[in-house]
């Protein structure tokens, strides 16, 4: 059979996919959104309006990164604001989420690690393990799984504990995942099974179509190629009915790698060239170096070394955006300083008072002339932090001066992103009091544009015939 061993790749891609069980839905389910839209209209108070705005940025978190940040950034401010810890943390994962989508892991980690000490603060369990997945995703991303284990296992062990069948089964398909990278096939498939299973009890297709996807995954790297295909091709099946592209454009891409094992290569190419073009398109850059990976593959062994060269700078332009040695140790090392960070406040805490004693005793012990050399020091101090205090009082004021006008921005776009009933007859409009008036009489109240009238040539020729005869004339004479 042709084709060479690809184990690495596709292992790869099965961690990729099983981590994009924890991103959020796409925008293609619109039905969500303009639901979470309506509720949010209809909400009496803060805190579900922070809940529901954490739930909007979540959806828009991957088809609309720069939105979901703004959106989820401005709920966790107003949460704080409230004292409502819980919707602080659920729209930190929000923006956590988009910036994960960026490949902006580490800035993503200090996100979900804050998210975890406000839930540890509240006692919520559910929070807490959402956490340790979100953890577990990122050392997914990075190859790490001994790390990525470690936050699964604890996430299931919550999950079991709190009896949340959602978080047993996200976690058991990605401890599923780390058997089958670690060459343990037969335990690989054993946990994935029972996560799909679980997902089809709760109708949790995207569970559903991530769980056989990664079974066939198993199969493909076994090279049991029947019955990867037929996995793929079920996977495939649900999340075109679900309008997933995330997992269609993975879909393809085992399609694609499963067909150049086979050696058809233009099969290969044809479900290639469709997942790099999904994966471009939702700006997802690990999806994007696989698909052209194996793109260049198919095309080295064909013989056509220029496209196999075009894709293969493709693969390693997306490889540059997203993983290196330094990134994977700053991970681990933000994790680390986010367990120690209580115990490091102390230690700074007990160091800065005996700094203060060792000062006494300094001024005690070199009599005036030391006293003078420190007064100017002091003094030089004070000035230092006075400056750094109004550059301080500066920066907050811009501060609060974009976060009002994003905010002022964001209501802006709701207003205009609302459905406008037109009367098919008469064009008049309906407002959100139910009330029906002229069209520029609507623009003019909702917006800043201003309104001027004319008259178009068919109503000039229907309205004053006489006039738009002559007018007609003159054009021909001139």
């Amino acid at each position: 059979m042709p084709g060479r061993k690809s184990y690495p790749a596709i292992l790869t891609v099965f961690l990729l996919m099983t981590a994009g069980l924890f991103r959020p839905l796409l925008s293609q389910d619109l039905s969500a959104l303009d639901s979470l839209r309506h509720a949010y209209r209809l909400a009496a108070h803060d805190t579900v309006r922070l809940l529901l705005n954490a739930e909007i940025a979540h959806l828009l978190s991957v088809s609309a990164p720069d939105s979901a940040v703004l959106l989820g950034t401005a709920g966790a401010d107003r949460s704080r604001e409230l004292g409502f810890m819980k919707g602080e943390a659920l729209n930190l994962n929000a923006v956590a989420a988009a910036l994960f989508t960026q490949t902006r892991f580490p800035e993503a980690m200090e996100l979900y690690a804050a998210a975890h000490r406000l839930a540890e603060r509240t006692g919520d369990k559910a929070l807490i393990a959402t956490a340790y997945l979100n953890f577990g995703n990122i050392y997914f991303y990075q190859n790490d799984n001994l790390h990525a284990l470690e936050n699964f296992e604890r996430c299931l062990a919550l999950g079991t504990e709190i009896g949340d069948p959602y978080t047993i089964a996200t976690a058991s398909v990605n401890i599923g995942a780390i058997h089958v990278a670690q060459g343990r096939f037969s335990e690989g498939l054993r946990f994935t099974e029972q996560a799909a299973a679980s997902f089809r009890e709760m109708q949790n297709w995207k569970g559903v179509a991530t769980s056989l996807r990664n079974i066939a995954i198993v199969y493909h790297m076994q090279r049991e190629y029947d019955k990867a295909l037929d996995y793929i091709g079920r996977s495939l099946r649900v999340a075109e009915r679900i309008g997933n592209q995330e997992i269609i454009s993975g879909c393809l891409h085992i399609y694609s790698d499963v067909y150049r094992l086979t050696g058809e290569y233009r099969k290969s190419i044809s479900y290639g060239l469709r997942s790099l073009e999904i994966a471009r398109s939702m700006h997802d850059m690990p999806y994007v170096k696989y698909a052209a990976s194996t793109l260049a593959t198919t095309y080295e062994e064909m013989g056509d070394y220029r496209n196999a060269l075009k894709y293969a700078e493709i693969a390693r332009t997306a490889t540059d955006s997203i993983v290196s040695n330094d990134r994977t140790k700053e991970l681990q090392r933000l994790q680390h300083r986010f367990e120690m960070e209580g115990k490091q406040k102390e230690i700074e805490l007990l160091e800065q008072r005996s700094t203060n004693q060792q000062l006494v005793a300094v001024l005690f012990a070199t009599g005036l002339g030391a006293v003078l050399i420190i007064a100017v020091v002091i003094h030089r101090n004070l000035r230092r932090q006075r400056a750094l205090s109004e550059r301080l009082a500066a920066s907050n004021a811009e501060k609060e001066q974009l976060i009002t006008e994003l905010r002022d921005a964001m209501e802006h776009i709701r207003t205009l992103g609302e459905l406008l009933p037109v009367c098919s007859n008469c064009k008049n409009v309906r407002d959100d009091q139910g009330y029906w008036q002229a069209l520029d009489r609507y623009i003019s109240a909702h917006t800043d544009t201003k309104i001027s009238h004319g008259i178009c040539p068919d109503c000039m020729q229907t309205l004053y015939p006489e006039i738009a005869a002559r007018i007609t004339k003159k054009r021909i004479e001139a």
